[in-house]
């Protein structure tokens, strides 16, 4: 796009930064010696899920990757897809229900605790087309849900902060509720890490309580940061659009000046 267009034209320098960022980030979560450790230990399991749902997507979505995926392609393969995506309305219809608030809220937090589940959890460690597949949709999930808080398209305006306070404030407490049972359950959950902590100086609830607090207060916080952004933009919003309609104020002023002589 750049060798086209001229660097920092069609995508920003910024948002190429953001792409670059999310993509060491995976890198640390899946190709570094922390995805081997998160094979033995619990707790840097955890840290692996925390990338994905809470680091990694919200710089993704900051990259735009939809648009420059699409300039990406020859312009044959775009003129194809967007002559398909124009005439298939079924496929618009689905896609616009899709990504609705309460799907992708409910995913998200289905997706976050069917990953949890002593059964499920310990598959994805046993198994490495399963863990794949926990990571893919933790990563596929939490792009989305950040996408539709934050971009929502180029059309569409983004989501009303009231709304998105309500959206990252539940979620949060879904985060939160979980860490808070990991860290104060009384036995282990997990069966794969019975005898995989002992090499580390830890027993497999120590593992599972560290866990439970990195899920329950770091990932806590982030939501809760993001809450408290939203919720200050909500109680500008109406300060912002009076601001937005000068002509509205200088309106009332004469009316009020004519109807209340000095």
């Amino acid at each position: 796009m750049w060798r086209r267009a001229g660097r920092g034209h069609g995508v920003s320098g910024w948002r190429v930064g953001a792409g670059a960022a999310a993509v060491l980030i995976l890198i640390v979560a899946l190709l570094s010696p922390l995805d081997a450790l998160a094979d033995d230990l619990f707790s840097a399991h955890m840290v692996q899920h925390l990338l994905l749902l809470l680091i990694a997507p919200p710089l993704l979505v900051a990259a735009a990757p939809e648009y420059v995926g699409l300039w990406g392609l020859s312009v044959p393969a775009r003129q194809r897809l967007t002559r398909w995506w124009r005439h298939s309305p079924r496929a618009r219809s689905a896609v616009s229900r899709a990504l609705r608030p309460g799907p992708v809220w409910a995913a998200n937090v289905a997706i976050l605790w069917f990953w949890h589940l002593p059964t499920a959890y310990d598959a994805a460690v046993r198994h490495q087309v399963v863990h794949a597949l926990e990571h893919a949709s933790f990563l596929i999930a939490a792009f989305f849900f950040w996408w539709l808080l934050f971009r929502h398209g180029a059309r569409r305006r983004q989501m009303d902060r009231g709304v998105g306070l309500v959206y990252v404030f539940t979620a949060g407490l879904q985060c939160s509720a979980l860490g808070a049972l990991l860290a104060l359950a009384g036995s282990p959950w997990y069966a794969v890490h019975a005898h995989t902590t002992a090499a580390w100086g830890l027993t497999p609830l120590e593992d599972q309580q560290i866990a439970g607090l990195i899920m329950w207060i770091p990932a806590g916080l982030v939501y809760l940061l993001v809450a408290a952004v939203l919720f200050v933009q909500w109680i500008e919003q109406p300060t912002r659009r009076g601001a937005m309609r000068p002509g509205v104020g200088r309106m009332i002023s004469s009316r009020s000046s004519s109807a209340y002589p000095r």
